[in-house]
């Protein structure tokens, strides 16, 4: 189904039906945009689990994000707010891949409810890492996982200072 457009003054908003027509979600751009995307139709398309992706463009599947900021060798684009439906330049941003995980979202099979930092039942002890650049680093095994949390939140500051 064909896109529905509104104009705001600052920002233009695009709904993306299904094919029976049911609104599957709203994204957003910046105004200053919009003679880049008006010739296309946008999906939202699905990942492999099921859960939904980038919102791409039905003439060449291209992403939005990457419409709107372009490819930079070396880089992806970010959404800063973990909102793959906002893209407005301010939520876009281009960063190494290694910084990209950093502000991807917890796997929904952690049990810590942080990133990097997991119980070693082998241990008996908390285990907080970092990847960096397809390199694991072991940040150290802790009794207490607030201390495993401390050294992982420490490296992160360290290894990616620009997040």
């Amino acid at each position: 189904m064909k896109n529905k457009i509104k104009i705001w003054k600052r920002t233009i908003e695009i709904s993306i039906f299904d094919k029976a027509g049911i609104l599957l979600g709203i994204t957003k751009i910046d105004r200053a945009d919009y003679e880049k995307i008006r010739k296309h139709n946008w999906y939202w398309g699905k990942r492999s689990g099921g859960e939904r992706g980038y919102v791409r463009s039905g003439i060449n599947h291209i992403g939005l994000h990457q419409l709107l900021m372009g490819k930079k060798k070396g880089l992806e684009i970010d959404h800063i707010n973990g909102d793959k439906l906002d893209n407005r330049r301010q939520n876009l941003r281009h960063i190494t891949h290694s910084e990209n995980i950093i502000n991807s979202k917890i796997q929904s099979n952690n049990k810590s409810g942080y990133k990097g930092v997991y119980w070693s039942n082998y241990a008996n002890k908390w285990i907080a890492n970092i990847k960096k650049d397809g390199i694991q680093r072991c940040l150290g095994w802790f009794i207490n996982k607030g201390d495993a949390v401390k050294a992982r939140k420490k490296a992160e500051k360290l290894y990616f200072r620009s997040l």
